[in-house]
């Protein structure tokens, strides 16, 4: 059975992003393998890449905004970026698809996920009381704006939107730059 890390990951395979930057553009919370990868890439330890790079709130740590590794809407270090950044448009931690409105690769997965029947029939729609309670407990009232214009997945809907897109091999859904 897959993770659901890699069941997004999976369903990322098929499409194909325009390279916006606007992903660059979140907070990016990294994790230990995170900061590893990085420094590895970066070729300095750890803990020099976290004094340079890293700023912490709490128990989270996050790179440093803007990201220092965004250069003219590409990433530097995009081998090995964090998983944030790898999922995106999804979230790390939960089946949501976020900024519908903002990035194409996200209105494009919500696009096939709607054409798909069974997921049509579910409820797979805007949650917005679920997705207001989640960030209220998560960040209090500072929640940002853009976390309205997420999409919640169910796990089973997300597992059946990667099995329908494995039937077909031959696409890559992608969109054109204006």
């Amino acid at each position: 059975m897959s993770t659901h890390y890699d069941i997004k990951q999976e369903i990322l395979s098929k499409f194909k992003c325009d390279r916006c930057g606007e992903c660059c553009k979140i907070r990016v919370y990294v994790k230990s393998e995170d900061i590893l990868r990085l420094a590895k890439r970066l070729r300095i330890k750890s803990g020099t890449f976290a004094y340079k790079y890293i700023q912490t709130k709490g128990r989270f740590k996050f790179l440093k905004d803007p990201c220092l590794f965004l250069t003219n809407n590409e990433c530097s270090v995009y081998n090995a970026r964090p998983d944030v950044c790898r999922l995106y448009p999804f979230k790390l931690d939960m089946p949501v698809l976020q900024d519908v409105e903002g990035c194409n690769l996200s209105k494009d997965i919500y696009n096939v996920a709607q054409e798909i029947e069974q997921i049509k029939s579910s409820k797979f729609m805007p949650q917005q009381e679920f997705i207001e309670n989640v960030y209220k407990k998560r960040f209090g009232d500072k929640r940002g704006e853009d976390s309205t214009k997420d999409i919640i997945f169910s796990y089973e809907d997300l597992e059946y939107l990667a099995k329908e897109l494995r039937k077909r091999k031959d696409i890559l859904i992608s969109w054109h730059i204006p």
